[in-house]
């Protein structure tokens, strides 16, 4: 009787321990433990070559280059297309325009020195290169007054007035930018006048210079039989210009002493 009773208490329990183990692996659901491994020993990381290959792999960065408006900032620019006002086209992207005086040359910029950039030096504080007329005392200009007006101060060269220059400055009676001592205006910025020494194109004959009447040169002309003016050493005398000579002088007693035209002494009026 109690050996049967034992028997049965041992049949009980197997069956309570067989339902346990399967309950649990109901429960697990694949009979894995909780690093990733069958129970049976084989891995269950996932295979790579399992995901989708119409899934996108790459971060979303919420642009979408495909409609990025033309001149747009950070959009594209290249032959034929602008950026729009305030942009400049660098490596073919709309960009804000760099920082002058960083010392590289970017778009917008005609140079850039760095720390070299100076309103006084080839490459101006903006990156623009000195000229003149910007009102700014660049290299090799004498003066800068930023206009237009050739007869102030400072000439449209960016030099200082000066005779020659061609340009009617105060003071300067005349100024036709040449060298030339023949013409109308001496190199000195005067006019040309009988006396200066310098021969008048298409004017003067001669110019010596001086006031003696009675040499080759009178009055810029050149002196001739019947100027009025007895040459001397070449005239006896001319017209009136007895050149001091009377009847007494020539040898005679008295009378009057004329002169012929061929500039030579009249005696017949002589005593």
């Amino acid at each position: 009787m109690r050996s049967s009773a034992v028997a049965l208490l041992a049949v009980l329990l197997g069956a309570g321990c067989y339902s346990a183990a399967s309950d649990r692996g109901e429960g697990e659901g694949t009979g894995t433990d909780t690093t990733g491994t069958d129970l049976d020993g084989g891995s269950t990381v996932p295979d790579p070559s399992d995901a989708d290959p119409t899934e996108d792999s790459a971060p979303d960065d919420g642009v979408d280059d495909s409609s990025c408006p033309a001149g747009q900032a950070g959009c594209g620019c290249g032959l034929g297309e602008a950026c729009l006002d305030g942009l400049v086209c660098d490596e073919g992207m709309c960009v804000e325009p760099g920082t002058c005086g960083n010392g590289m040359l970017e778009p917008a910029e005609e140079c850039d020195e760095g720390m070299g950039n100076l309103d006084t030096g080839a490459c101006r504080s903006d990156c623009r290169l000195a000229q003149c007329g910007d009102g700014l005392l660049g290299p090799d200009e004498a003066c800068d007054d930023g206009n237009l007006i050739p007869h102030d101060t400072c000439t449209n060269e960016c030099t200082l007035p000066e005779c020659g220059d061609g340009a009617l400055q105060p003071g300067e009676p005349c100024d036709d930018g040449n060298f030339d001592e023949e013409d109308a205006c001496l190199e000195e910025c005067v006019p040309a006048s009988c006396g200066d020494t310098y021969v008048w194109r298409g004017v003067e004959e001669c110019d010596d210079a001086d006031i003696d009447v009675n040499d080759e040169c009178v009055d810029c002309h050149s002196a001739f039989c019947g100027d009025g003016h007895a040459w001397s050493e070449m005239e006896a005398c001319d017209m009136l210009d007895l050149a001091g000579q009377t009847c007494v002088t020539q040898g005679f007693l008295g009378g009057t002493i004329t002169c012929g035209p061929d500039c030579t002494f009249d005696t017949s009026g002589c005593m």
